[in-house]
């Protein structure tokens, strides 16, 4: 699975990259927001860890962004510093999961474990139905 984090702090970045390589997961990490822009126009995640509180630019307006770029990739948004109300306006912009920092070791590897199990499961159900109509096709029904 194909991972952006981004995160403007270079030990927090290191610390969730570290633990997602060691799942087998291939990770990217930015430190602003114009990067993570700049590289959706170039590449597709399947998951984006990122902060919402980056030094350069608003993290919802990331969300906003990456959204349109790739519809069906997965958000996970992390914040130093947390409140209700911006749990709530990530959520309605589509992130899949909220959490304050510390990040906790164990949420984020359930968590891409899950999305990795999910994203399997989509590829496989794809696969099926194209071999399905494949099939039909040759056999002439």
């Amino acid at each position: 699975m194909d991972v952006l984090v981004v995160e403007s702090k270079p030990n927090d970045a290191f610390w969730i990259s570290e633990r997602i390589i060691a799942l087998g997961h291939c990770v990217t990490a930015v430190k602003t927001v114009k990067e993570a822009a700049n590289i959706a126009d170039y590449f597709a995640y399947d998951l984006v860890v990122m902060n919402l509180n980056l030094s350069d630019a608003d993290g919802i307006e990331l969300i906003r962004y990456l959204k349109r770029a790739w519809q069906k990739t997965r958000i996970v948004a992390v914040a130093d510093s947390g409140s209700d109300e911006l749990e709530l306006k990530a959520r309605e912009n589509g992130v899949i999961y909220y959490m304050p920092k510390p990040v906790d070791e164990d949420r984020l590897r359930n968590i891409v474990e899950h999305v990795a199990v999910r994203l399997a499961e989509e590829k496989n159900y794809h696969t099926n139905t194209r071999r399905f109509f494949h099939v039909r096709k040759k056999s002439g029904l």
